[in-house]
Formats: structure tokens, C-alpha cells, sequence
């Protein structure tokens, strides 16, 4: 719906249109390709040097960033749906898209000048183009399609570094360091394809002779955990726990703090996913049953912590 000033116009005001550009993060110039308005004149109407500005500057200036307003919105609903991504990307070195900033919008550096309309099919991108997306930006590429990862909460950053501290800590005391835990961000590139490449919450790869995992892994760790957040949930459940079945991990949990559930795969022998709570003590079916996650102590150390 278009801002309306104190005329009843279906314009922004001057004020509002700062306000706008402020949000979504538009350059100056960004906003001026999307308006079809010269740079010049866009800068004097919003700094205020021209006192007067024309109707029409106004109208496709105020327009220009209400379509951008509506982008943003669509792209959240996308995400809050568990189906959201990069419906477009445009990473070229001159390209408008890299100059948008994402402001307090909270959309990355890298989303496509989607106002231009000139949408990139979803599902075309490959290793390389992940590549060539900026440091900082976090996102997945699953089957050529490149997915948002957000900003994880703290709760979610608890739970993955306790889960991770316990099996370094079992390697320790074992002995049994054969299985190397990783904790996000590391690259996997399941399938060892140009189509895909997670960062799984937390990893265990086993027998690494011969294996040069220095930068990323090419194909399938024995283990995996992704703790789940509203953004990313349905994505996580569906798509990428399918992913990591048909590419041989072992064993995958998908840890849910809002509901407080661990459900657990047991790929390697085609079992029915185990359901467990944050008052159970889940055991790691890869160690053999010998090391255990007590959840009940998660819980506490969430509640310790977050209170």
C-alpha cells in the first residue's frame, strides 16, 4: 500500500521517502535507475534542495520505493515460509545488485536488483557462483538454488557449540579420534556435484586418511546436525535432510528449540526417525551408543544463560 502525505496523495512525502530509502538500504543511485530520474535530481529532491520538486519526479520516486518495499515484504513471506532464497542473483563485479546494502531491511548485499524485474531462474547457479558471493554473507546452495541462512539466535549458537564441546571433549577422553567434529561455518559439498553446498550446524567426518579437508569436505560427513530456526525449519526438515540421506551421511539430528525435540535419523540402517525432548539423554548412534547428548543439561544451560 503507497504511503499517502498529508494531501491524501498516493505519494510519499519528502520525509517519508528518507525514511523508505533509509530501510531498504537503496543507493542514491540504485534509486535512481529504479525511477528513471536522473542521480542529480533524486539527490536535491531528497536532501531538500529543491524545494519544489515536479509531481511527476515525486510520483516515480515515491513509486520506485514502494516497489522496492514490496520486493523486501515478498522475500520475507518467502523466507518465513521455509521457501525462501535468492529468487534472483546477479553477482557480475559492475552489477546494481552489489550496491544495495540491505540497510535495516536486513536483506544481504548479494539479493538481485529484483525491482528491475529481471528475475535469474532459481535453480541455474552452481559452486562457482557461490564463490563469488561476498564474505559475511551466509547462505546455502542446494540443487542450484541459493538460500538465505540468516542470522542465527543465541539460543541456536548455545545449542550447537554444547553439541559440539561434548563430542570434541569425547574424542579427548577416548582417545577415539578417528571422527573430527566441525562446527559451522565449514563447506560441504555434498555429492562432490557443482550444485550444491551446505554448512551443516555442526559435522563429524570419519576416517579422513587420504582426505584433504583443509578447506571443505567433497561429499558426505558421517554426521550432521542442524538446529532448527523459523526461517530455515521447513527447509531444514524437507530439503536438506533429504539431501544428506541420498548423499550417504549416516546420522542427521534436527534439534528444535522451540518445541524443545531432537529427532534423529539413523540413516545407515534405514530406521524410522527417533523422536527424543530437552529431558532426554540422546545417544550419538555413530559412537556405538558410548557417547550421549543429555539434553536435560542443555536445557539448563540455555535457561542459566538466557534468563
Amino acid at each position: 500500500m503507497i504511503l499517502q502525505n498529508s494531501e491524501e496523495e498516493d505519494t510519499m512525502t519528502i520525509q517519508e521517502m528518507r525514511d523508505v530509502k533509509e530501510r531498504t538500504g537503496l543507493s542514491n543511485k540504485t534509486l535512481a535507475a529504479l525511477a528513471g530520474v536522473p542521480l542529480g535530481t533524486v539527490q536535491k529532491v531528497l536532501s531538500g534542495e529543491t524545494k519544489a520538486p515536479r509531481h511527476n519526479t515525486v510520483v516515480a520516486i515515491s513509486e520506485a520505493l514502494q516497489r522496492a518495499l514490496d520486493d523486501i515484504e515478498q522475500y520475507r513471506r518467502q523466507l518465513s515460509t521455509g521457501s525462501g532464497s535468492y529468487g534472483a542473483m546477479d553477482l557480475r563485479e559492475d552489477s546494481p545488485a552489489l550496491q544495495y546494502k540491505g540497510g535495516k531491511a536486513g536483506i544481504p548485499d548479494v539479493i538481485e536488483d529484483a525491482w528491475t524485474r529481471s528475475w535469474r531462474r532459481q535453480g541455474t547457479y552452481t559452486v562457482k557462483d557461490y564463490e563469488m558471493i561476498p564474505d559475511g554473507v551466509r547462505v546455502e546452495l542446494i540443487d542450484g538454488v541459493i538460500y538465505d541462512m540468516g542470522t542465527p539466535s543465541l539460543a541456536h549458537q548455545l545449542i550447537a557449540g554444547y553439541i559440539y564441546k561434548e563430542m570434541f571433549n569425547f574424542g579427548e577422553r577416548s582417545g577415539k579420534k578417528n571422527c573430527m567434529p566441525v562446527i559451522a561455518p565449514y563447506d560441504v559439498q555434498l555429492n562432490k556435484d557443482d550444485r550444491t553446498m551446505v554448512q551443516p550446524d555442526v559435522l563429524v567426518i570419519c576416517n579422513r586418511e587420504g582426505k584433504d579437508v583443509s578447506k571443505r569436505l567433497y561429499g558426505a560427513p558421517d554426521f550432521v546436525l542442524e538446529v532448527l530456526s523459523p526461517a530455515t525449519k521447513a527447509k531444514d526438515l524437507i530439503v536438506k535432510s533429504g539431501k544428506y540421506a541420498a548423499a550417504g551421511v549416516r546420522e542427521c539430528w534436527l534439534v528444535d528449540p522451540e518445541s524443545r525435540e531432537v529427532l534423529v535419523y539413523d540413516f545407515e540402517n534405514l530406521r524410522f526417525p527417533a523422536t527424543y525432548t530437552f529431558n532426554d539423554r540422546v545417544p550419538v548412534i555413530i559412537s556405538g551408543g558410548e557417547l550421549t547428548i543429555d539434553f536435560n543439561s542443555i536445557r539448563e544451560y540455555l535457561g542459566n544463560l538466557l534468563q
